[in-house]
């Protein structure tokens, strides 16, 4: 019996093809993009600042709103919208396809990472923990998901081929996604490890040595571009992302009495007593978590809006007497959280540790624990020694996007599916690997012929 169902199972795989794979994918991804735009635009809490170029926000996509309203209009948000969802589908599918061929992944297993792939624009994302509706929302997520695939897949290219234009491409993509979600620095810790790992496969140190004058280059040109963005549409020659102040709010969450009393700026002082005061009476504090039996972290989570505008900008706005919500106060009120947060953070290091660390491991579900004991057991894996370097970088996203955030602001399905999407790509794969071998008994190869011909050619990285 079991058998004839492994018998028959064979068949399946025999029959769908890559041909039909390829059918079965652009078909699928027509019902998506055609059940999307019957859903239409959602507007999101922070779309209006994109439309209104708000200091605090990078420039790409305000831009990109202003071209489409330029062009498209009066029906340029749906034109938005159909860009955003044809993106995301060409990303997927080239990442997919391009993992197929590296890995000599099935048809079968192809269809479903393309699959899993395009979660994020279904909302039926959440089911599997992960973000989902991206191509709808007037926000930074669809483009930038989009381009973090591409990112990958050029991470994938420069890890296995010595190519040094797919490293220089990586490197400019990752410029351009901290001009559309600042958050997205964690890709620059990701570029540097790939580029020490390259040192063993370059002979000619000066190629390295460009390379990373390149990447330097790119960051500064980022760095630089959204400062000058912001000189032009907001006459201010800097960037607010508001890190500090997020940052500030776990520094007063976790605070007491005698910490502010440190803070030598009387109004400074003022305006952290005037929350404190204000969070202590709705029992929104740390110490307050055991009085209405909450978590600290969820405590934390739950309220971190209310701390940030009801009680820190409040309580700002009222002791400066500075205008509500205009660019100006944003950039004063990120001056003066910088101002404070040393302070608090200093003479209260250890709770505020103790909140950060919880913060992490709160981000961590089941999921994440089995991505990371696979992990762990990997060098006792019988899989390619390609693989489990592409799988060690999906860790290294994992946990570098997490440890980036967790200082910042509350953890939420919206700032991980980027990276978390990836752990059911090495889940797929691992899963076919494990089949083939011990299920179906194929003696396969890890390195198709194409990949093995673009292995080790020093002339390519030469200069």
């Amino acid at each position: 019996m079991n058998l004839r169902i492994c018998v028959n199972i064979m068949k399946a795989v025999k029959f769908f093809d890559i041909k039909k794979a390829y059918g079965f994918v652009f078909f699928y991804s027509f019902l998506v993009l055609i059940n999307r735009l019957k859903v239409g635009v959602i507007w999101a809490f922070d779309t209006q600042q994109y439309i209104d170029k708000s200091v605090i926000r990078p420039p790409v996509y305000p831009l990109a709103i202003s071209f489409f309203k330029m062009f498209f209009e009066p029906h340029a948000f749906i034109a938005l919208i159909f860009f955003q969802l044809i993106f995301v589908l060409i990303a997927a599918f080239y990442l997919s396809n391009l993992l197929r061929k590296k890995f000599e992944l099935h048809p079968i297993t192809f269809t479903l990472l393309h699959l899993f792939l395009l979660l994020p624009l279904s909302a039926i994302s959440v089911a599997v923990g992960i973000h989902g509706e991206i191509g709808n929302k007037l926000l930074t997520e669809a483009l930038s998901y989009g381009l973090f695939l591409l990112a990958v897949s050029f991470l994938v290219k420069t890890l296995f081929t010595d190519e040094r234009r797919n490293l220089i491409i990586f490197i400019l993509l990752i410029g351009i996604l901290t001009l559309i979600r600042t958050q997205m620095i964690f890709m620059y810790i990701i570029a540097i490890v790939a580029i020490n790992i390259l040192q063993f496969k370059v002979d000619h140190i000066r190629s390295i040595i460009i390379l990373i004058t390149t990447g330097i280059a790119i960051f500064v040109f980022a760095d630089l571009s959204e400062r000058f963005y912001h000189k032009a549409a907001n006459h201010y020659f800097g960037k607010v992302s508001l890190n500090a102040s997020h940052i500030l709010v776990g520094a007063i969450y976790v605070t007491n009495e005698k910490v502010i009393n440190n803070i030598v700026n009387q109004q400074d002082r003022e305006v952290i007593k005037r929350t404190y005061d204000y969070l202590e009476n709705k029992k929104l504090l740390a110490k307050n978590r055991f009085e209405i039996d909450r978590r600290l972290v969820d405590l934390y989570n739950d309220n971190f809006a209310i701390i940030l505008g009801s009680g820190l900008m409040a309580s700002f706005q009222h002791v400066y007497s500075l205008p509500k919500q205009e660019d100006e106060m944003l950039i004063q009120f990120e001056s003066f959280s910088r101002r404070v947060i040393k302070i608090l953070i200093c003479h209260n290091y250890k709770e505020f540790s103790k909140l950060m660390l919880l913060k992490f491991l709160y981000t961590l579900n089941f999921r994440e624990g089995f991505f990371i004991a696979l992990f762990l057991f990997l060098p006792f894996i019988r899989l390619s020694h390609e693989f489990k370097i592409f799988a060690f970088f999906i860790f290294l996203m994992l946990v570098s996007n997490r440890l980036i955030m967790t200082p910042i602001i509350y953890i939420g399905d919206r700032y991980l599916f980027y990276t978390d999407i990836l752990e059911y790509v090495i889940f797929i794969i691992m899963a076919e690997k494990y089949l083939k071998r011990y299920v179906f008994r194929v003696d396969e190869s890890f390195h198709s012929q194409r990949w093995q011909s673009q292995t080790v050619r020093s002339s390519t990285w030469a200069l």
